[in-house]
């Protein structure tokens, strides 16, 4: 498949069913009061404070996830849901970033059997408006991407990047410095389903700290056609086999 129009395509039922949720939350968040969704509340499950926001499009996802299987939200924990199959949901990515006005947040959603292995994932940009996906049941288990009402495979943009992403690089100050001096160029911008799922865009896509499936697993399994790391602190993703390898000699020396 080249391009499409996104409204004439025969998606899986669990795809068709994030979508409309996704295009739900989009008009709840313009919509909704300041107040309601700025307002601070308790520690998720994930182990930040959830805003308003947050828990508004957890709702709306929960509403169109929960008979596809039991779903494990990054603000309320473990869902009972329909059949033994597990959601991954962080409901807005990048909730930081939302509160700031920074345009850069989003959603990230994985669909995983019993055993979790995933099947269907999907990462949308609530900004752009932009849906990547990936079934397992469509195409072939090809990433695409939904842009302005257009499905198009998801592939890089042509030209060579020359910067990549470091998430959480505040924490990390070390092993940005090093990076830096490899000539290696990046940005945080701070939503990190959304850097993984971005990461054929760029040179590589970093991560360090606590892995929490709702910030990783749909980007990963989007991205996983590329050079991808896994380890016990941190996660790296590129495009770029000599990159890869630089960046990957780094992260064991410090695991």
């Amino acid at each position: 498949m080249d391009s499409a129009d996104a409204f004439n395509v025969a998606y899986t039922p669990f795809l068709q069913a994030a979508f409309k949720a996704v295009k739900v939350v989009c008009e709840a968040l313009q919509v909704a009061p300041n107040e309601e969704l700025f307002k601070r509340y308790g520690i998720g499950a994930g182990g930040d404070r959830s805003l308003g926001a947050d828990l508004l499009c957890e709702k709306i996802f929960l509403e169109h996830l929960l008979p596809f299987g039991s779903v494990h939200s990054e603000e309320s924990g473990l869902i009972q849901g329909a059949g033994e199959d597990i959601i991954y949901l962080d409901p807005l990515d990048g909730s930081s970033n939302f509160t700031a006005s920074i345009p850069y947040y989003g959603a990230s959603i994985s669909l995983h059997t019993k055993d979790l292995t995933p099947k269907e994932a999907l990462v949308t940009n609530y900004c752009s408006q932009e849906i990547i996906f990936k079934s397992m049941d469509f195409e072939g288990g090809k990433p695409f991407v939904i842009y302005n009402q257009e499905l198009k495979p998801f592939v890089g943009k042509g030209a060579k990047p020359k910067l990549g992403i470091f998430e959480a690089a505040f924490a990390n100050m070390d092993l940005a410095q090093e990076v830096h001096q490899a000539g290696l160029k990046f940005r945080s911008p701070g939503a990190m389903a959304l850097s993984f799922a971005y990461a054929r865009y760029c040179r590589f896509v970093i991560y360090g700290g606590r892995l929490r499936p709702h910030d990783i697993e749909a980007g990963l399994f989007i991205s996983s056609d590329l050079n991808v790391y896994r380890g016990d602190k941190f996660l790296l993703v590129s495009a770029e086999e000599s990159v890869f390898q630089d960046i990957l000699r780094m992260l064991k020396e410090r695991e």
